[in-house]
């Protein structure tokens, strides 16, 4: 089986390791940052743009919300049973009282093997 994996990705998870992917939003009308307060992020990951249900599902965490940054944490378990592939990303922010939800982010997200090395 070969390793299938987008030529350019945005980011890569080493599949059964822990991993923080941060993020900045920013505001594309006048770039500058976004702020969160009162706002979640969302990240989904899907092997394919269609389809239906996503791969992987996370709530992220508004870390400094005046400068728009944000964070996902990864652990083990959210990859480990994962192919190592590369996977369509969406993050998508939501405002906490109306709902209304928003596009932040699309792209690629690579989940790679994680190579152990044995010495002899």
């Amino acid at each position: 089986m070969s390793l299938k994996l987008a030529r350019t990705v945005d980011e890569s998870i080493a599949r059964g390791t822990d991993k923080t992917i941060w993020i900045q939003v920013t505001d594309d009308l006048d770039e500058v940052n976004y702020n969160m307060s009162g706002h979640s992020i969302y990240l989904t990951m899907s092997s394919s743009d269609v389809s239906e249900e996503p791969t992987i599902s996370k709530k992220g965490e508004v870390y400094a919300p005046s400068s728009g940054v944000c964070r996902f944490f990864f652990v083990p378990e959210d990859t480990e049973d994962k192919l190592a592939v590369s996977y369509d990303a969406s993050i998508f922010v939501e405002n906490n009282e109306t709902k209304e939800k928003w596009p932040a982010f699309k792209g690629k997200i690579a989940i790679t093997p994680n190579v152990m090395w044995e010495e002899e």
